[in-house]
């Protein structure tokens, strides 16, 4: 007679933390290296908020998130999540918020994904000796940054966790890997002064969030009018799979 199986087998989810403010392509292409690379069954954008910057200069979370499910629609092949776990919790420290996590999706194995410019500094950040030894880590490469990370206190004390092969991260409790991504010459603040200025017609898939920014007059950009661009999706619609994780 054939057992039956009830072992659940244990998810992976890749943890893209940001204020996504706005979310454009770049963030997407972001995450889809890290899915291409790392190997996750998914990719949850954390929304959060940088506690040192001024909160007026944040739209909305719900505006944020909405723009995110915006941007989602062109990239149908991707499993990709807009969360807002820290907003509910009202925690932003990262290693209260992976512990939440934790004890929330038992079931889950979470990858903690940040930038080579965290890594540098990633010594001074409360918990970080707990975070290393209970989450494996993907440190994304960013310009200028490379070599203080490299060389950091973490990155010199933990070099016997350091792995080259990305997939190993979602099979270990523990480890970090060094990704270097394609350059993405694009940021939040630089468009933010592009729409400010006046601009309303924008290359790529970006088009779709700058007409929402301008229909609700968010960031302090005038509300759309008759010349402003209207693109829509070159994808086929998918149902949202914003959900509170």
């Amino acid at each position: 007679m054939k057992k039956h199986n009830n072992i659940t087998k244990r998810k992976t989810v890749a943890l893209y933390g940001g204020s996504f403010n706005p979310p454009h392509e770049g963030h997407f292409e972001m995450a889809k290296y890290i899915y291409d690379t790392v190997k996750p069954d998914s990719v949850w954008f954390l929304y959060s908020d940088n506690v040192w910057k001024d909160p007026d200069s944040y739209t909305p979370l719900e505006h944020r998130i909405k723009m995110g499910e915006i941007m989602e629609q062109e990239y149908p092949d991707y499993p990709f999540v807009m969360s807002d776990f820290q907003h509910q919790i009202g925690k932003h420290m990262t290693f209260d918020v992976l512990t939440a996590l934790r004890e929330k999706h038992p079931d889950t194995n979470f990858i903690w994904v940040m930038g080579a410019d965290n890594l540098a500094v990633f010594h001074q950040w409360d918990g970080y000796e707990d975070i290393i030894a209970t989450t494996p880590i993907a440190v994304v490469d960013r310009k200028g940054y490379t070599q203080d990370a490299l060389n950091s206190y973490a990155a010199l004390t933990y070099r016997h966790l350091q792995t080259d092969n990305a997939e190993d991260l979602g099979k270990n409790p523990q480890g970090w890997c060094f990704l270097t991504p394609p350059h993405i010459d694009m940021a939040s603040s630089q468009l933010l002064l592009a729409l400010r200025a006046g601009q309303t017609d924008f290359k790529g898939t970006f088009q779709t969030v700058a007409n929402y920014i301008h229909e609700n007059n968010l960031y302090d950009v005038p509300t759309a009018n008759a010349n402003t661009p209207k693109a829509t999706s070159r994808r086929p619609h998918k149902k949202s799979r914003h959900y509170r994780p």
